[in-house]
């Protein structure tokens, strides 16, 4: 498992703590609320900085299984690493998830106001919450059984 992310650098093995594990899950919880502040106001930013809550959650289960982003891929190797490690059981959100991160870079770097308010809701309905066990690996809001019919591009 995660051959191919290793040889391609894209994640390197690392040994972390417990502190480093929660303070990724604490920083994924105040972005999820920042987000939640922003909706209505910048929804550019509410879905950019739920993006960054997403990315730390999945930081956290990174660090928690020993691993770290590798220089070469930055955010899109949390999100494949997310694809290997959470399996076929959460395809869906995680392919949802680095849509967020395709609108988000959209967003913020091509087009200011290209996010609809109707787009950060939904984002913020389907993340995962920060999970603080190891076990649970992804804590889905009860929402995510919509994420079909969310039309992120």
């Amino acid at each position: 498992m995660y051959e191919e992310l290793l040889r391609r650098q894209h994640i390197r093995r690392e040994k972390f703590g417990p502190a480093e594990v929660k303070a990724a899950l604490a920083r994924s919880a105040r972005d999820l609320t920042t987000a939640e502040a922003l909706l209505g106001q910048d929804d550019d930013w509410a879905l950019a900085v739920a993006h960054n809550a997403a990315l730390q959650a999945g930081r956290a289960l990174m660090f928690a299984e020993g691993f770290r982003p590798g220089s070469t891929a930055g955010h899109k190797a949390v999100f494949s690493f997310l694809r290997e490690c959470l399996g076929d059981e959460h395809a869906t959100l995680v392919s949802f998830v680095d849509r967020i991160r395709v609108k988000r870079h959209t967003a913020v770097y091509d087009a200011a106001g290209a996010v609809t308010s109707t787009e950060a809701r939904q984002a913020l309905d389907v993340l995962p919450t920060p999970c603080a066990t190891r076990s649970s690996r992804c804590c889905p809001r009860p929402a995510s059984s919509r994420l079909s019919a969310i039309p992120l591009r």
